[in-house]
């Protein structure tokens, strides 16, 4: 891989990494996969569709879903595509695009104990 195709590569993987997770939760929650049609439509939606379709694919689809959805040899492996999508999380996110949600009670205690109404 050249050092241009390099560079358009991790720019469209840090572009992925800030708007999909967010277009991900807000039209169909959190999860920890999606269906392909799904990330198809995230990335449609964003303007962020084209040659770097795979590395937003392999980061919210199952291995099985990447191998299915994608022509034979028409993509890195999955992990691989993976890798370029987790290399450019904010550091700790390795492995989940977005923090873990908490329940009502640690939230309140945090603030100072249990809320009364």
């Amino acid at each position: 891989m050249g050092w241009l195709t390099q560079f358009q590569t991790r720019r469209a993987a840090r572009k992925m990494v800030r708007q999909l997770p967010l277009v991900m939760t807000r039209n169909w929650g959190s999860s920890k996969y999606y269906t392909p049609q799904q990330v198809r439509r995230a990335l449609q939606e964003t303007g962020l569709h084209g040659k770097f379709d795979f590395i937003a694919l392999a980061a919210f689809l199952t291995p099985d879903d990447y191998d299915t959805c994608l022509p034979q040899g028409a993509h890195p492996e999955y992990d691989v595509a993976r890798n370029l999508f987790e290399k450019e999380l904010p550091g700790g996110f390795t492995g989940t695009y977005w923090a873990s949600a908490i329940s009502n009670d640690a939230a309140a205690s945090r603030y100072g104990g249990a809320w009364h109404f």
